[in-house]
């Protein structure tokens, strides 16, 4: 339900408020799509399935200054899966340190935001190694989402995508 109401209210405020912002995920960094198994090692990160590391411009194409209010504002991850859309709550650090972010007419900012992509969904299996598969469908459907009281956008489209294991 709480999906349905997220997507039913981006869709009424995307129309209105879209033309302000251009949200680009300039890259894609995705950690542990496939894990060596290697019982002397360690690591809780590969433990929790892929984690991905967006880096993300937010881009002001409108004539006047765009307040973005974190205090107020979510952002959500969401992918398809074989039909079924995936959502998940972001908790960039820099919400937490600011209560408002200001964009001149023409500037753009820069956020990076990292997070386990199917960690608390069930697409995630405890000790899995590969990934590789389900990446390869979702990774063309992934959107990230924000929404304030005043403006709500969402990404279009990955620019580049980078595959890193911790294991090298």
């Amino acid at each position: 339900m709480k999906l349905l109401f997220l997507l039913l209210s981006f869709l009424i405020f995307h129309n209105i408020m879209q033309a302000q912002i251009l949200l680009t995920i300039d890259t894609v960094i995705v950690y542990n799509a496939i894990v060596v198994d290697n019982d002397s090692i360690i690591d809780e990160d590969e433990e929790n399935g892929p984690q991905v590391l967006f880096n993300c411009n937010m881009k002001n194409i409108c004539d006047s200054t765009v307040v973005l209010s974190l205090n107020t504002a979510s952002l959500y991850l969401t992918y398809n899966y074989k039909g079924e859309v995936f959502s998940l709550e972001l908790n960039p650090v820099l919400f937490y340190e600011k209560d408002n972010i200001e964009i001149e007419s023409a500037d753009s900012f820069d956020l990076d935001i990292d997070s386990y992509l199917f960690l608390g969904t069930k697409l995630f299996e405890y000790k899995k190694t590969e990934y590789m598969k389900i990446l390869a469908q979702i990774l063309p459907t992934i959107s990230i989402i924000y929404k304030d009281n005043n403006i709500a956008f969402s990404s279009c489209g990955i620019n580049m995508v980078t595959l890193h294991s911790l294991n090298e």
